[in-house]
């Protein structure tokens, strides 16, 4: 019976892998782990929620008077959300002023397009004090 011992670069005389070659390839491995890693924590922080309820803190109109976005908190989280132009809303949106200037909360069902979110529904919520 015939053995064929293969060596490959790095390899000690013995056939085993030197010690260089154990780092670099442990080196490699590690940070190919710590890509894989960083890949599966990014993509579930770029996650947007469906629905937010919260107050809203500020409100942006375009140059026209009509409003465009509002920031939404909920919690210690802030939320930039568009005003879908094209959505009927079921109301008058110069009701989200009155909101804004009472602290009166509302929900909003969220679309992601192309990491912004858009109103998809604004609702009235209950108030955190409502028995």
């Amino acid at each position: 019976m015939l053995f064929v011992n293969r060596r490959t670069k790095g390899d000690s005389e013995e056939g085993r892998p030197s010690s260089t070659a154990l780092r670099s390839r442990s080196v490699a491995l590690f940070l190919a782990l710590l890509l894989v890693l960083g890949q599966a924590c990014g993509s579930s922080g770029d996650q947007a929620p469906d629905r937010v309820t919260g107050l809203i803190t500020q409100i942006a109109r375009g140059a026209d008077g009509k409003m465009q976005r509002f920031t939404l908190r909920q919690g210690a989280e802030s939320f930039d959300i568009q005003i879908d132009s094209r959505r009927d809303y079921g109301f008058d949106l110069e009701h989200l002023e009155q909101h804004r200037i009472s602290d009166w909360p509302v929900t909003v069902r969220l679309e992601q397009r192309d990491g912004v979110l858009f109103a998809v529904e604004i609702l009235d919520a209950p108030s955190p004090t409502a028995g």
